[in-house]
């Protein structure tokens, strides 16, 4: 099988249900797989606009442009995201007589304009079966002020416009997280980065106005700075959070997600509190980009970050980013697609793509069951020693997830999580049951295709040899006989 078709994988993570061999014994030759029996079809996929799924992308490109905006999330959807989040800022619709924006933005972007935006990003999104979400800008653009211009400075002012946007969408947006980061110090007005500050300045008022004008939209406090933050998002929750949100968030990049254990403690501890708590992002993945479309080691990384949160069981995560660009803080590029210009058309990367090939596999999470057998792994890598032992080539403790879809279809993840130092070995799988056959592999490339993969059974087995696991996940499926219980 060709490299390309594998990704580099990653380590560990252990789970009752499965068991991972280390077997040192040469595996017999064996019958194929028996080709007498016929199979049950692959379930058909839940239409888009049924899934529950937390795939999502930051959305920076509001626009009074129809077609661009349908292209962008038209890219979404075939990209497998049901969420788009949007950025939105009072100062870009009211501008009090100001001139601030000049040289920032064109004059038709600025003011009435800007609701012709966010109207033509919503009503487009539902349409295409997209949950849109905003999140709000903060006091922290204009050095403390709610808005550069207005007098009065109040919060009371913002939630006020706040509470007209809401109503202007009533019904229409997903969720609203109020700001960004605010566990941060910010010294020039003396905000302490607080809890307590944070709930009392923004949270609570904003909160409000959301819910007055729209209570059945979601709210979520801040994604918080050096997530996950433990320790303040459970300050929230114990000052009250509960009583104004239905959830928390995170910027995740993908480091955290490579042993995910501090992520999971939030989780844990999070939901001992606060049992209904969601969870949502601002931006997850921050993976960068240094290879233009054909970055495999990004495409590794957004493809671990987004199984490993729909995995977990996060609500909403919006990848960060889009769009090809260079951030204007750090100068990085967490881009996977090239966006359409007058000089040259669209083009995807690979890291779109291996999020593709997640997105389109993995969702509805609470619809699929863990198998009832084992899912081991014997090395097929091996060198013979004078003593008639083996050596192990393949490095040790590669990660294994399995799901099965509607009875009928055994989806099996591998990969080695450990992106820091790329790994890849040869590991033969074998299913501990004799109700499956058929095993394919389904590119990270091309999630639509299915490629062949030759097998053996052995008794109450199925071993499917020589696969190779790396950075890149390996996705595996099979389908159930049709005499199987």
């Amino acid at each position: 099988m060709p490299d390309e078709t594998h990704g580099r994988p990653t380590p560990r993570r252990r789970m009752g249900w499965m068991i991972v061999s280390i077997l040192l014994g040469v595996a017999a030759s064996a019958p194929a797989e028996p080709a007498d029996r016929p199979l049950r079809p692959e379930p058909a996929p839940i239409p888009f606009e049924q899934r529950q799924t937390p795939y999502g992308m930051v959305y920076y490109y509001l626009s009074p442009d129809e077609s661009f905006t349908r292209w962008c999330l038209g890219s979404l959807r075939d990209l497998g995201a049901t969420h788009a989040q949007a950025l939105i800022y009072w100062w870009q619709h009211e501008t009090f007589g100001g001139d601030y924006w000049r040289g920032q933005y064109p004059e038709d972007h600025i003011g009435e304009v800007y609701l012709r935006k966010l109207d033509l990003f919503v009503d487009t999104a539902h349409e295409l079966g997209i949950k849109p979400s905003f999140r709000l800008g903060s006091f922290r653009e204009w050095n403390g002020r709610w808005h550069p211009v207005e007098e009065a400075n109040s919060i009371e002012a913002y939630a006020e416009w706040i509470g007209r946007i809401a109503t202007r969408y009533r019904g229409r947006i997903h969720h609203y997280v109020i700001g960004d980061e605010e566990n941060k110090v910010f010294t020039p007005t003396g905000y302490d980065g607080s809890a307590r500050a944070y709930m009392e300045t923004f949270l609570i008022p904003a909160a409000r106005a959301i819910r007055q004008a729209d209570p059945d939209a979601l709210i979520s406090a801040c994604a918080a700075s050096s997530s996950p933050a433990t320790d303040w998002q459970l300050d929230l929750i114990r000052l009250g959070l509960p009583r104004y949100a239905d959830a928390i968030a995170c910027n995740l990049v993908y480091q955290h997600l490579e042993n995910p254990w501090e992520v999971q403690d939030l989780m844990d501890r999070a939901r001992r509190a606060w049992p209904q708590v969601k969870f949502f992002a601002n931006g997850v993945g921050y993976a960068e980009n240094f290879h233009g479309l054909d970055d495999e080691h990004q495409a590794a990384q957004v493809a671990q970050a987004m199984f490993t949160l729909w995995e977990m069981g996060w609500d909403n995560a919006p990848y960060y980013l889009y769009q090809f660009s260079v951030t204007a803080d750090t100068r990085q590029n967490f881009g996977i697609a090239r966006f359409p210009d007058q000089n040259q058309p669209a083009a995807f990367s690979q890291a779109w793509y291996a999020y593709q090939a997640i997105a389109q596999t993995f969702y509805d999470r609470d619809r699929l069951t863990r198998p009832d057998f084992a899912i081991e792994l014997e090395p097929a890598d091996a060198v013979p020693t004078p003593d008639g032992g083996r050596i192990l080539l393949a490095p040790s403790d590669p990660y294994v997830s399995a799901y099965v879809r509607q009875g009928d279809q055994l989806l099996i993840y591998l990969a080695y999580r450990d992106l820091r130092y790329p790994l890849r070995g040869r590991w033969n799988v074998v299913v501990r049951s004799s109700d499956w056959g058929r095993p394919q592999q389904i590119p990270l490339r091309e999630y639509q295709h299915r490629l062949d993969l030759p097998s053996r059974a052995e008794g109450d087995r199925l071993i499917i040899p020589d696969i190779l696991i790396s950075e890149q996940p390996t996705i595996i499926t099979l389908r159930r006989y049709d005499d199987a219980p």
